[in-house]
């Protein structure tokens, strides 16, 4: 019997996503006029974005209250001071980057709350526009996740577009009616790929919903893979083969009144360019399928796959 495991499922899509462990598988004019702005640029961007109320978070105010400060101070210096500032703008701006980065995971609507307006924005020098949040309308295919830990569990989700994948984030209405391989249109504040958005309802339009597809025989590929740091093999291909297509195919098929069943294989050990250390599925699951593909398996000839591996960084 393969050893107790957790898994993070793509839902109602075609990839699975598993863990199965070993153990378990200037002057005093423009100073007057920076503190007569200040007050009436915060207020500005806090009735710009309409968010859903969110604890404030001071420093993030202050880096914004600066950054909009030395904006307007780089605006009415001469070219020579205008040097002078940049660094020290740049500075601020990527300070302030880095703390909203780490907010949009878990404080979305601080995020939006503090974003600078377009115009505001579109009055800073490219170089310094680059680590400044933008509002992007942005379309693509959704991609949701499970994540089932020891303790706890969470969603994921990611949007699928020609200008890469961007993680997005609710401030409220976390998504009860989306699904997974819909197409659709996102409107919220990037900060670098992740979008921070006021709530499902409001800053995410379907475009085209996903096909339903998961009646039937469901073609699976279960590839099995370790690390560059961890080649163990925890288990056999043929228990991997019994745990999937018998156990939990039968499973699928009891709870389903009999509409939906597990058939495939599965390949590997393979042994991917990835550390332990870290915690990457998206990674993972290309390099499993690239070493799959270079041993000759095809995989348009499947709809699902699991990835299966030794116990890494990632929790569940």
């Amino acid at each position: 019997m393969l050893p107790r495991y957790t898994l993070a499922l793509r839902l109602r899509t075609s990839a699975w996503l598993g863990h199965w462990h070993g153990a378990r598988l200037g002057s005093g004019l423009a100073a007057l006029c920076l503190l007569c702005l200040m007050p009436w640029a915060m207020a500005e961007l806090i009735q710009a974005h309409e968010a859903p109320a969110s604890q404030p978070n001071l420093l993030a105010e202050n880096l914004t209250q600066d950054l909009v400060a030395l904006s307007t101070r780089h605006q009415l210096a001469d070219p020579a001071e205008k040097a002078q500032l940049l660094p020290t703008l740049l500075t601020v701006a990527t300070e302030r980057q880095q703390l909203l980065a780490a907010l949009a995971e878990n404080d979305p609507g601080e995020v939006v709350r503090v974003a600078l307006p377009a115009d505001i924005r579109a009055s800073l020098p490219p170089v310094v526009q680059a680590v400044v949040e933008e509002e992007l309308e942005i379309e693509g295919k959704l991609e949701i996740l499970h994540e089932d830990r020891d303790v706890g569990s969470r969603y994921l989700y990611v949007l699928q577009t020609t200008r890469g994948r961007f993680v997005l984030h609710f401030a409220a209405d976390p998504s009860t009616h989306l699904e997974t391989g819909a197409r659709v249109r996102v409107t919220g504040m990037r900060v670098e790929q992740t979008l921070a958005l006021s709530s499902s309802t409001t800053s995410v339009q379907t475009l085209a919903s996903a096909l339903p597809n998961t009646f039937g025989a469901q073609k699976t590929l279960v590839i099995l893979v370790n690390f560059s740091d961890n080649a163990t093999q925890p288990y056999t291909v043929a228990t991997a083969q019994s745990v999937v297509f018998t156990t939990t195919s039968n499973f699928d098929l009891e709870n389903s009144y009999g509409q939906t069943w597990l058939t495939g294989d599965v390949v590997g050990w393979y042994t991917i360019a990835l550390s332990s250390t870290v915690c990457d599925y998206n990674t993972l699951a290309s390099q499993a399928k690239s070493a799959a593909q270079a041993t000759g398996v095809n995989l348009s000839t499947y709809t699902r796959y699991v990835y299966a591996f030794p116990s890494n960084a990632c929790t569940w």
